[in-house]
């Protein structure tokens, strides 16, 4: 991370929600599907994106929905993706949608967003 990135994350026990956000660069267009699927490695495995695990495995570990929002630095578009377990089942398919949002501003961020907790994760 260069000296302008930074990551926080807040704990909001009234609704628990866990939000983590990341300034650094997005996840860009080419990379969303990767992103999303489980195993799936990145092409550059030398950061903390090793095994193309983490994110998606972290989060179904202890959660029944979560999202993610980002805006990868140089596109015009945000991109939101919500994962809840009843609706992945009930739907019977592997494809997730992806609204997508038109955004001039020149900022880049990655969000977590960690809810609906199993009873004895939170």
């Amino acid at each position: 991370m260069s000296s302008h990135d930074s990551m926080s994350i807040i704990r909001d026990a009234d609704k628990q929600r866990i939000t983590i956000i990341d300034n650094a660069a997005g996840i860009a267009d080419s990379e969303l599907e990767r992103a999303f699927c489980i195993g799936e490695r990145p092409a550059d495995t030398s950061g903390a994106n090793e095994y193309g695990v983490g994110m998606k495995m972290a989060s179904f570990k202890f959660t029944h929905r979560w999202s993610v929002r980002t805006k990868a630095l140089g596109e015009s578009v945000e991109k939101t993706v919500i994962l809840d377990v009843e609706d992945i089942e009930n739907s019977q398919s592997t494809v997730i949608d992806v609204m997508r949002v038109p955004m001039t501003q020149n900022k880049h961020l990655t969000e977590v967003v960690l809810e609906s907790f199993y009873p004895n994760n939170w």
